[in-house]
């Protein structure tokens, strides 16, 4: 339902004290406004609890439209054969404060929205009421301007205090006040002339041996890296890339392990690489990680490859000989050759 406003007043007496609540705390920081809502047909408006939204806009545009919205808060209001009267800003019962510097001399507008209606146009400019006026300078009772609209002063050059009295009779002399604190202390005088050597003062005691210093991170115990080619029958299984010498361990010693293999099957073919530990320095040796299980290369192409790499930790026994290496087995009617790599670095735990 389309709706038309009566404005009973223009917001002036609210927004006039406004502009001095700056500089007096006992200013009320918020606005009122009072008006009387008809309906299309000009009767007014019965229906209480109407949603009005209120907003205030920096200029108006062509058509009549606010730009530049300020501030906006909606209240849900009573109304009394089409009168309201609401105050605009109020926190303490929900509404949205008014920004400090809203009002600074510039024009503002008003703009009413009544439930799902369009915003009424048009806009109601906000103006001052005279005394407003005349409150943002500050007069005496005869109409006399002494600050200024800029806040320059233009009173009695004295101000508010008055004239300097005649010098009074020298009173009696007051009581001796207290010692006062040292002061600072001057600068250093200049070096004097360096005086003799005296004698020699006898030999002290000897010093006690001071603690002993924390234990040192551990260092590398020792590195092996070999690398090795190789061809194998098909059918059969053998030890390949060995380490050609034992290492027997030492307390909290740890084997990394870095082992890579690449091989050529020139028929299908089932291949298996396993890193490989002696823990007896012999020929002896037990599977730590199968690195390829049972990689199937079906069909009839010839030359399959296979690539593999891994890294392994094993914490080796004190006073017990070790060798390293890889393990291969093949299973295939025809031949196959690898070449693998390992290193060994034994570190410390």
């Amino acid at each position: 339902m389309a709706r038309k406003l009566g404005v009973l007043g223009k917001m002036g007496i609210g927004f006039g004290v406004l502009a001095a609540a700056g500089s007096a705390a006992a200013v009320p920081p918020f606005l009122s406004e009072q008006g009387r809502l008809f309906d299309s047909g000009g009767a007014p408006i019965t229906q209480s609890g109407q949603a009005i939204r209120f907003t205030i806009y920096a200029s108006v545009d062509g058509d009549g439209h606010g730009t530049g919205q300020q501030w906006t808060e909606t209240q849900s209001v009573a109304i009394d054969d089409g009168y309201f009267s609401v105050v605009l800003g109020d926190t303490s019962n929900g509404g949205t404060a008014l920004p400090d510097n809203l009002f600074n001399g510039t024009t503002r507008y008003l703009g009413i929205k009544v439930g799902s209606d369009p915003e009424m146009e048009p806009l109601q400019e906000i103006v001052s009421v005279p005394y407003a006026i005349v409150a943002q300078r500050i007069v005496n009772k005869a109409g006399d301007e002494i600050i200024d609209d800029d806040g320059v002063w233009h009173g009695a050059p004295t101000g508010l205090v008055g004239p300097t009295g005649p010098t009074g009779p020298q009173g009696a002399p007051g009581a001796t006040g207290a010692t006062g604190g040292q002061g600072p202390i001057g600068p250093t005088g200049p070096t004097g002339s360096a005086g003799g050597q005296g004698p020699i003062g006898a030999t002290g005691p000897t010093g006690k041996d001071g603690p002993t210093g924390p234990q040192g991170p551990p260092g590398v115990a020792q590195t092996i890296f070999i690398q090795e080619s190789y061809t194998q029958t098909a059918g059969t299984s053998g030890n390949h890339c060995l380490t050609t010498s034992n290492y027997t361990a030492t307390a909290g010693d740890i084997a990394i392990i870095t082992s890579s293999a690449y091989c050529l099957i020139t028929t299908t073919a089932l291949l298996r690489l396993d890193n490989v530990i002696s823990a007896n320095g012999g020929t002896s040796y037990s599977s730590i990680l199968p690195i390829m299980v049972d990689g199937t290369f079906a069909g009839t192409v010839t030359q399959q490859y296979a690539g593999v790499s891994n890294v392994d930790r094993q914490v080796l026994a004190t006073g017990t000989p070790y060798r390293f290496g890889i393990f291969t087995y093949l299973n295939s009617p025809g031949d196959g050759s690898c070449a693998c790599k390992m290193n060994v670095q034994i570190v410390k735990n």
